[in-house]
């Protein structure tokens, strides 16, 4: 864990700053301190105000949990115990390993139950979806499920598999190839393409298809992923 420290300018100091700033970094001897340089990423950023004005600007601290402005003994206090919580949180919890070319898929089977569920949560009623004789009149004769039911199966299985919890979507497209319809069973599959690393960041590129039963593309899709790098580490394949 990386913690830096910015003091105030001390213009009116009401308790000592030094003495509190020692005592918490002897609670966490295993903690990387970063004094005097602003703009490195850190998990924290504690900001010690010498009064409760809070004059001293925070907007170019680079953190990736959060800034702590402290300006009593009490706010120190609450420091340790967020970081000691912290501390525990991820020993628990260790980064998710990916590497280029990993695959994950699910199944889904599409029911009238799975489509009047779809349209409950979305709104979208449309009479191609849920009524069967305007349907049958129309291109495909029968009842349709909605082109964003299968996108939405994508969806899922990144933000439950690849990359997995804590992922972040930022931007998608998809083709819709084939109609889906009642009774078809479908195969969503995604695949990790490539990605960019940021600060504190990587920003994925993973390709998705969803195939029916006959093996037929019914869905493709591209997305980009946000990962923060405490939860995922990335690599190349062979790595």
């Amino acid at each position: 864990m990386e913690i830096g420290v910015k003091f105030c300018g001390g213009c009116n100091p009401r308790y000592d700053r030094g003495r509190e700033l020692t005592a918490l970094k002897g609670k966490f001897p295993d903690v990387t301190w970063v004094c005097g340089s602003s703009d490195q990423v850190c998990d924290y950023w504690l900001v010690i105000c010498g009064c409760s004005r809070r004059c001293i600007a925070t907007q170019e601290l680079l953190v990736r949990k959060k800034i702590l402005l402290l300006e009593s003994p009490i706010d120190f206090q609450k420091a340790v115990e967020q970081i000691k919580k912290d501390q525990r949180s991820r020993g628990k919890q260790e980064r998710k390993a990916l590497t280029v070319g990993d695959e994950a898929a699910m199944e889904k089977k599409v029911t009238k139950e799975v489509v009047e569920a779809f349209a409950s949560l979305t709104g979208d009623y449309n009479k191609m979806h849920m009524d069967t004789e305007f349907a049958s009149r129309q291109w495909f004769q029968k009842p349709v499920a909605h082109g964003m039911f299968s996108s939405s199966l994508l969806s899922s299985v990144m933000g439950m598999k690849l990359p997995g919890d804590g992922t972040i979507l930022m931007e998608e497209s998809s083709q819709f190839q084939k109609p889906v319809y009642l009774g078809d069973n479908i195969t969503a599959k995604i695949t990790f393409h490539s990605y960019q690393e940021e600060r504190v960041f990587y920003i994925g590129t993973f390709h998705g298809v969803c195939t029916n039963q006959n093996g037929e593309i019914i869905t493709e899709m591209k997305a980009k992923q946000m990962m923060m790098k405490h939860l995922f580490q990335v690599k190349e394949k062979g790595e």
